[in-house]
This record gives C-alpha cells, structure tokens and sequence, in this order.
C-alpha cells in the first residue's frame, strides 16, 4: 500500500516488479528503500543460526532457517533505516537484538533431532516453492519423509507437484476442522505422481510410522496446514519423552 508521502520499503523484486514500484514512489513521492542484495556479504546458513554483513551492519544473527529468511531480515533492517530516517531512534544494538530474538512458529522450526524432524506451515503455492528450495539447499544427499496436511480449499495440486519429487516417502493426515483435506483424498492425489504414500488414520499414527520409516540421518518434514502443527508437536514431544523412561 503506497501512500501519498510515505517512505516504501521494498524487498528484493525482479526488476518488472521493481520498476512498477518506482513508478508508484514517484507519482506519489515517496522515498523508496529497496533491500541491495549486492551488499549482502559472508552469508553463513545453518539450520539454527544464519550470520551475514549486510551494508554498515557486521556479523548479524537470525534463528530462522531459509535462505529467504535472509531476505526478510534485510527488508526488516531497510524498514528500520526508513525510520531512522524520520526521526526515530534505533540503535544498532536494538537491530542485531530484534534479529537474533525474531521468531517465526511454524516456519522451518526443527522440533526434534536423530531422526531431524522439521515442521512448515507451507500451504500455499509460493510457500511451497519456498520450501522445496530449503529443502534442496540443506538437504541435498538426505533422505526425506514427508508428513503432508492440507485444507482442501487450498492449492493442493501445486503443492504436491512442487514438493513430492523431493520425498522418498509420504504420509498424508487430515487437519482438523471442516475445510480439512481427508487424508485417503490427498493420498489419492499425491499417488498420481508418487507411489509411495501413505494415507495416516491420525496424527499419532503418521508421527509413528514416520519415525519406524526414518533413520537416525533422514529428515522428517511436516507440512501443510498450520492447524495440525501444532497438535504434532505435542505428540511427538510425547514420544520423545516416552523415550527418555
């Protein structure tokens, strides 16, 4: 939304894109801040900590996983310079601390180790698209095992074709509520384009077939609807701690 006056804050674009918000700065004359890439520098991406220079700002620290949570990150640092710039005081300690402390529920949060188990609330197209090139990027030789929940008011054909070449098998659940996809109906759709898939009678269930399928070096991925995430976090927390007796 850009209004009359008002400072824009762009996050990296493709250059169509970036040219119609030019425009639109300068019809309305705003003062546009855009992410530079180019001066993002000494990027390091572990699954819990990313560390990058970006400008006059060394060795900042994110939690978050994602190579576009970097982007994220950059737009979040160019919306605090705008305010800088009108006035408002924001310290270089405030900016590495709201970074380093910046949590996002859901988003590529590694909830267990040995077998890694990972839950994201990918539920659309693009978040899709996001996740199967995180998932490329961190875990290139590993064997993965998806957990897979979608409401059937969602993209879910796009979904599946953007995420299932990269599983070696898929357990499918059905997320609460209503709008819930039925597990035997998203097996079936997952199975025109991947045979080995599982249809789950609960959350239960798929948490435990999915740790009898993996070993201690794959991956587990639950995806989805974020109304079942956290209802399998609970449950695979309970198992880990079933474990420790």
């Amino acid at each position: 939304i850009i209004k009359p006056g008002c400072a824009v804050v762009c996050a990296p674009q493709k250059d169509e894109v970036y040219e119609v918000l030019v425009k639109a700065a300068e019809e309305k004359a705003c003062s546009l801040y855009r992410v530079d890439t180019g001066m993002l520098t000494c990027m390091k991406n572990g699954i819990r900590k990313q560390s990058f220079n970006y400008k006059k700002y060394k060795k900042l620290e994110i939690t978050m996983a994602g190579k576009y949570q970097a982007d994220n990150a950059l737009t979040a640092i160019e919306a605090a310079e705008a305010l800088k710039d009108r006035g408002y005081h924001i310290s270089e300690e405030a900016v590495r601390k709201g970074l380093l402390q910046a949590k996002w529920p859901g988003r590529f949060m590694v909830i267990q180790d040995k077998p890694m188990m990972i839950i994201d609330g990918a539920h659309n197209e693009d978040a899709a698209k996001r996740l199967a090139e995180t998932i490329e990027f961190y875990f290139t030789n590993k064997r993965i095992i998806y957990i897979m929940g979608i409401l059937k008011d969602k993209e879910f054909e796009k979904i599946i074709a953007l995420t299932h070449h990269l599983a070696d098998q898929i357990i499918t659940v059905t997320p609460p509520g209503p709008r819930g996809m039925r597990a035997y109906d998203l097996a079936g759709e997952v199975a025109k384009v991947h045979p080995q898939v599982t249809a789950a009678d609960s959350l239960e269930e798929a948490a435990e077939i999915s740790g009898l399928l993996a070993g201690k070096d794959d991956v587990i991925i639950a995806f989805g609807s974020l109304s079942y995430l956290g209802r399998l976090m609970e449950i695979v927390e309970k198992q880990k701690q079933k474990g420790r007796k």
